[in-house]
């Protein structure tokens, strides 16, 4: 009974062994028989080309009113009256300060009263010199008279039109404040005037390390920290000569007044172009890996079984503009390369790609 007991077991342990054993044999097959899973990381990548790029540099400008004047009076006198207002627009000859003249005001009617007399006296000189009953040094002393006479009016009224100030051009008034009844000395600052006009000019120099502009040439001008605002400005002149102190170019740049809203003596941005525009390969920063011995990016080829994959690839990388770098060396048009994603590259690295795009981005100024 024993024996039979043993026994069974032993049939039942040899069973469940043989049934584990199939079991852990067909498992075995069937993870054989299934494909390996290589790594593989998915990128955007695009094919490179070249683009227009013309190197530029900055320089600070100012911009300059077409018409800027500093109004002051040339004669000393009390202020008689004030016709305008600080900030007012005033049109070419308006009066703007008036002095008071009245004492030359007074000696002129004497001055002209005086000429008249003297002009009906050498109307009757002359008559009386037809008829040979006066000298003909009478005639002339009579001639000198009035001469000096009407010298006298026109000398009277420059003093009084000199104290009347008045807007030599079209201009917006800057502050004043002066009031009726103030005594002006000589050769006080009035107000300043700026004139109105479509244009004005914007004034920047250049170091002589950089080729002279020619006349004609574009610049871009901005205001500072207003890379949007940013338009273009035709040179229009340059000094014949470097500035003694740091060896300057002076440039003089015309700018419509539409396209750029300037205030007299404003600072700006001039952007300018600082040798021939050329074709560079620009390619996204972010496509760009360090290493030990240089910059690199990964191509984007097909082995030899179809399968794309990542190739490290040297580089030689120039300025950067934006989020853009310029490629001196290593690439070539054509050239397929992972432009995101690439921490996540080595060499040899099986690629997906989820998008492709053209690199034909111009950059100039």
């Amino acid at each position: 009974m024993i024996v039979l007991r043993w026994g069974i077991a032993f049939v039942v342990i040899v069973f469940f062994l043989f049934v584990l054993f199939g079991y852990k044999h067909t498992l075995n097959e069937v993870r054989a028989n299934q494909p390996v899973h290589e790594p593989a990381a998915t990128v955007e990548a695009l094919f490179v080309s070249k683009s227009p790029y013309q190197q530029t540099t900055s320089v600070v400008g100012v911009s300059k009113s077409v018409k800027m004047v500093e109004a002051t009076n040339e004669l000393g006198g009390k202020i008689d009256k004030i016709n305008f207002v600080s900030g007012d627009l005033v049109k070419k000859g308006q009066l703007l300060v008036e002095q008071d003249h009245s004492e030359e005001s007074a000696r002129l009617i004497a001055a002209q009263a005086k000429v008249m007399y003297q002009q009906k006296l050498l109307v009757r000189y002359k008559s009386l010199r037809n008829a040979d009953r006066i000298s003909e040094e009478i005639l002339d002393k009579a001639v000198v008279d009035l001469r000096v006479s009407e010298s006298e009016v026109a000398v009277l009224q420059v003093v009084i039109n000199k104290k009347k100030i008045r807007a030599p051009f079209d201009a917006k008034a800057g502050i004043h404040n002066f009031q009726v009844g103030q005594y002006l000395e000589a050769n006080s600052h009035i107000t300043s005037l700026v004139g109105v006009s479509d244009h004005a000019w914007i004034d920047f120099y250049v170091p002589q390390i950089y080729d002279e502009l020619a006349l004609g040439s574009k610049v871009k001008v901005s205001l500072s920290g207003q890379q949007s605002s940013a338009t273009i400005a035709t040179v229009v002149s340059v000094e014949p000569m470097l500035t003694d102190e740091s060896r300057h170019y002076m440039y003089r740049a015309r700018i419509s007044s539409a396209s750029l809203s300037l205030k007299h003596n404003h600072l700006v941005k001039v952007t300018l172009p600082v040798n021939e525009q050329t074709n560079k390969i620009f390619i996204p920063s972010l496509a760009v890996s360090k290493g030990p011995l240089g910059d690199y990016v990964f191509l984007v080829k097909d082995d030899e079984l179809g399968v794309r994959r990542a190739y490290r690839h040297k580089v030689e990388l120039g300025d950067r503009i934006g989020d853009q770098v310029i490629v001196d060396d290593g690439l070539v048009s054509g050239d397929y390369i992972a432009s995101t994603g690439v921490f996540k590259l080595r060499p040899g690295l099986k690629l997906f790609i989820s998008e492709a795009v053209q690199g034909d981005a111009e950059v100039s100024l």
